[in-house]
């Protein structure tokens, strides 16, 4: 029978067999050394949820309809419009560069969650995984989260949108 990894860290840190006073070593459920630790209590709901989405996006999305999207509500800038569009990369590559652009535009603030699950509904093509990523942030952020983080006035859609629902 194999061993199960415990949940708890400390017994996590022993299981591995590495000393709780060695402060320098920590033990993430992320393999990414760019983004911060999940334990640590640094990382917000939105970054959360966004990190649970990127099985999602690694399985359902063409990077070929996404990126117009994203680039004409602003959430790409030229460069990384082009790394996403690379014509030598391939599709994982192309939606890795967007999800790296992507998370680090929700890291600094929540607002781009809102406006790129408003975009992924409005394209028929990527609708089904908005509501994939909308069941994932549905549950790890709490339903109407998004209630308390209007939009700016600027990108406010034509229909006031009060929660996750009705994006």
């Amino acid at each position: 029978m194999v061993e199960r990894e415990p949940e708890d860290l400390e017994q996590r840190v022993k299981f591995k067999g590495v000393k709780p006073e060695d402060s320098c070593i920590r033990i993430t459920r992320s393999k990414s050394v760019a983004l911060p630790n999940i334990q640590s209590g640094q990382m917000s709901v939105e970054q959360r949820a966004f990190r649970r989405c990127h099985q999602v996006f690694h399985d359902g999305v063409d990077p070929s309809s996404l990126v117009p999207v994203l680039y004409s509500k602003s959430l790409l800038t030229p460069e990384e419009r082009e790394k996403a569009i690379h014509s030598t990369a391939t599709d994982r590559e192309r939606i890795q560069a967007i999800l790296t652009a992507l998370e680090r535009r929700i890291s600094i603030e929540p607002t781009p969650f809102n406006v790129m699950l408003a975009a992924l509904e409005s394209e028929p093509a990527l609708n089904a995984v908005g509501h994939r990523i909308k069941a994932i942030y549905d549950e790890e952020c709490g339903k109407g989260t998004m209630q308390q983080r209007p939009l700016p006035h600027a990108q406010q859609p034509l229909r006031q949108r009060n929660c996750c629902r009705c994006l």
